[in-house]
C-alpha cells in the first residue's frame, strides 16, 4: 500500500513510538457526494480504544489535511455504514458533513 502512488498510510503514535491508531487514503477517480475528480477519500481509520475520544483522529485528519491541501485537492471524501452512528458522529466531529445515502446491490453471476 505504502508503495503505489495512490494510497497513503498514516499512524499515530505514542511518544515511545508505538501505535495508537492510522488512517488510510487513497485517491480515486470519483466518489459519490465529491464535486472533484480525482479525490482523496478517506477509506479507513482506527484508533486504539483507550485513546479514543481523546484527539487523536483529529490530529491524524488535521496531518492529512494539511497534506492533501499542500498536493492542490480541496476535499477529503469518506463512507460509513448507513447503521454506524458513531462513525456518522466521529465524522462530524472531524469536520465533515453528510452529502448523500446510498444503499449498493450485487447480482451474483
Amino acid at each position: 500500500m505504502l508503495k503505489g502512488k495512490k494510497r497513503t498510510g498514516y499512524l499515530a503514535l505514542r511518544p515511545d513510538q508505538t501505535p495508537l491508531g492510522f488512517a488510510e487514503i487513497c485517491i480515486r477517480e470519483y466518489a459519490n457526494g465529491c464535486t472533484a475528480q480525482p479525490v482523496p477519500f478517506l477509506e479507513g481509520i482506527w484508533i486504539d480504544p483507550k485513546h479514543r475520544r481523546q484527539g487523536v483522529g483529529r490530529a491524524l485528519l488535521e496531518n492529512i489535511t494539511g497534506d492533501l491541501i499542500k498536493q492542490g485537492f480541496r476535499e477529503l471524501c469518506s463512507d460509513a455504514d448507513i447503521r454506524d452512528r458513531r462513525s456518522h458522529q466521529a465524522h462530524q466531529n472531524w469536520g465533515f458533513t453528510e452529502t448523500e445515502r446510498v444503499v449498493y446491490f450485487r447480482k451474483v453471476l
